[in-house]
């Protein structure tokens, strides 16, 4: 039953790493975006995970074999057929001493604390960025705005109503083209 289950878990491992490859290419494959940033974070806190527990399990193996050589030394004296089979105690992370189990479970808070500290510099720098185009915009607003309202007095100053109907739809058109040129520089475009 032992080699069995020693097998199933190489196997259960083998699959998980397979998974996260998978999951890898894929998100590799992904255009750039909020989507992509956040797949890759929960991957990279899964991979974390993961090597905590190969962690867990290294630590289990070696509490076994400290086991193993006392129940060795324990029966050193025996004759084969008293010393019976040895079969270890800690078989579970939760049967490690106390101080290797608090080490597995500090590595494990840093890792959430690692996704989030990550999650949230992306999300300030996302913040950031839309600032600085929504700046950017207001700047170039404001300078439409500041020459086509000088045209548009120009115009009124000759009296010439249809040359003033014009300037006003040119303003209209520039202002038009400007919110569409940042409409699709914007992530929401991309999307």
């Amino acid at each position: 039953k032992s080699d069995i289950s020693k097998v199933q878990k190489e196997q259960s491992k083998l699959l998980a790493k397979m998974a996260i490859d998978l999951q890898q290419s894929r998100i590799d494959a992904m255009e750039d975006g909020e989507k992509k940033y956040m797949a890759q974070f929960s991957l990279d806190y899964n991979k974390e995970i993961l090597a905590i527990q190969e962690k867990g399990e290294a630590l289990i193996k070696v509490q076994q074999d400290i086991e193993h050589k006392q129940w060795e030394e324990a029966n050193k004296n025996k004759k084969d057929d008293e010393k019976g089979f040895f079969k270890p105690k800690t078989t579970t992370v939760e049967q490690l001493p106390q101080d290797q189990q608090q080490i597995l479970v500090d590595m494990s808070a840093e890792a959430i604390e690692n996704n989030a500290k990550a999650i949230l510099k992306y999300k300030k720098e996302l913040y950031n960025n839309l600032l600085s185009q929504l700046s950017d915009y207001k700047s170039q607003e404001e300078a439409l705005n500041i020459e086509w309202d000088k045209k548009i007095a120009d115009a009124t100053a000759t009296g010439n109503e249809e040359l003033l109907k014009s300037t006003k739809e040119g303003k209209q058109k520039a202002l038009s083209e400007l919110n569409a040129q940042m409409l699709m520089q914007s992530s929401e475009w991309v999307r």
